[in-house]
């Protein structure tokens, strides 16, 4: 039996993509090895929103040679966004990659990976990559594309040239995927896009449908217990999607709210669209209309221009919103971005002063904000049994342990332990608020 390994980078969207990967490699009579030197294929699936990322590719040449010597009937294949955006010269920069790919030729893979082996394979058909049901990493936590690509073109992102852009799959179509699932035993759905304010898919009488009438059709599906989004543009916020949040059950309350940064002028010069006052007023209309909500952020530090003023505005931004977390990135200029024709001027040791300031600033925040769920009640989906600890997270993104064995106990891994098990949502109380985690007793 053949076996394949695949290594994804980036963000939800290429996680996603890579369950559709590995489900058009099990169709072709492949399994799934444990580790990359067991495998007969390997495929990366890249990212190129910063430099780190990319650097994780060009540094495996080595390890790369090494595993072919030892297998030299190996395939090595490459999709994401290096390959997307055209300008990669893979022949002469890796030459150990034998087959590239952009995620929206995926049907193609059989056909490549045979010529390429040599050899007769099954060979699936399919129209489009988003009509292959993914194989998701558990049977009850599902993330579902709505729509891909980007028309914002963000000074720093280079979405728009990897993604392409914006198209919205149909209702129905979406519809259909969740509900496969939730007959295998889905309970929480993550709506996927670039920008899933934007979506306009069409619905069963042809006219266009909103986000918010997507979430709508979402929470009518019996049993799906949680929905999920990421990511919204702050710009593209609706009221009817924060009223969806205030009414529709299942609708968890959290959200993810890319800021980038706090300073008007920096935000200008990244194509945002929106000023530091008029995204402080929607974290306020959130925190009005869904009490309790969470809210999580981006943030970009260094970027082209940034003075320390700037730097002091997204501080003061971050105290007057109260995230509960924020995903720090040290900008890096990336080739066909807007912004790479500026000069990117901030020094690596400061952005670096600037990362860690905001860094500490959001854990002092963090912490604080999870002592309010001490001592109360919150919904659990139990995702992992290890070592003794039940964890998942709950309905506000918060990750949560609970302990099942004492010291001088025996540890276990696996599926049920002392009446938890996985995919269950359980009712946990908080007796202990850290920083990044919550720990409490199931209770009834």
């Amino acid at each position: 039996m053949r076996k394949y390994h695949i290594t994804t980078y980036g963000c939800q969207m290429n996680v996603s993509d890579s369950e559709r990967i590995a489900s058009m490699l099990e169709a072709m009579n492949f399994t799934a090895s444990k580790t990359e030197a067991e495998a007969d294929v390997l495929i990366y699936n890249t990212c190129s929103v910063r430099q780190k990322s990319e650097n994780r590719i060009l540094g495996s040449r080595e390890k790369w040679q090494v595993m072919k010597q030892n297998n030299p009937n190996m395939v090595i294949g490459v999709t994401g966004c290096m390959v997307a955006h055209k300008g990669y010269d893979f022949q002469r920069k890796l030459p150990e990659v034998d087959i590239t790919f952009d995620i929206q030729e995926l049907p193609q893979l059989p056909g490549k990976l045979a010529k390429t082996m040599g050899v007769d394979l099954v060979m699936p058909e399919y129209s489009e990559y988003l009509h292959i049901l993914p194989k998701t990493k558990n049977k009850f936590q599902i993330s579902v594309p709505i729509m891909t690509g980007c028309n914002n073109f963000c000074s720093f992102c280079i979405v728009p040239f990897t993604r392409g852009r914006e198209k919205s799959r149909t209702v129905a179509d979406i519809i259909t995927e969740i509900k496969k699932f939730v007959k295998k035993g889905a309970k929480e759905v993550m709506l996927l896009g670039q920008n899933v304010n934007s979506y306009r898919g069409m619905k069963d009488d042809g006219k266009q449908a909103t986000f918010a009438y997507l979430l709508h059709k979402v929470e009518e599906i019996s049993g799906v217990e949680r929905i999920l989004y990421t990511s919204p543009h702050p710009k593209d916020m609706t009221d009817d999607v924060i009223e969806a949040h205030a009414t529709l059950k299942n609708l968890c309350p959290t959200v993810h709210l890319p800021v980038q940064s706090g300073s008007s002028a920096v935000l200008r010069r990244m194509n945002r669209f929106y000023t530091k006052e008029s995204f402080l007023d929607l974290v306020q209309k959130f925190y009005d209309r869904v009490p309790g909500i969470t809210i999580s952020t981006d943030i970009i530090v260094g970027f082209c221009g940034e003075t320390e003023q700037d730097f002091q505005d997204t501080l003061d931004l971050y105290r007057k919103a109260q995230f509960d977390l924020v995903y720090i990135g040290m900008y890096s200029p990336r080739p066909h971005s807007l912004a790479y024709k500026m000069k990117d001027d901030i020094p690596r040791k400061e952005k670096e002063r600037r990362f860690h300031i905001l860094h500490a600033l959001q854990e002092e925040i963090a912490e604080e904000k999870n002592k309010i769920y001490i001592n109360k009640k919150i919904h659990v989906l139990i995702d992992k049994i290890k070592n003794g600890v039940a964890s998942g997270r709950s309905e506000h993104g918060k990750y949560v342990e609970i302990p099942l064995l004492r010291s001088s106990e025996t540890s276990f891994e696996g599926r049920v332990f002392k009446g938890l098990e996985l995919g269950e949502i359980v009712t946990v109380k908080v007796n202990e608020a850290l920083t990044w985690v919550l720990r409490g007793e199931k209770v009834s």
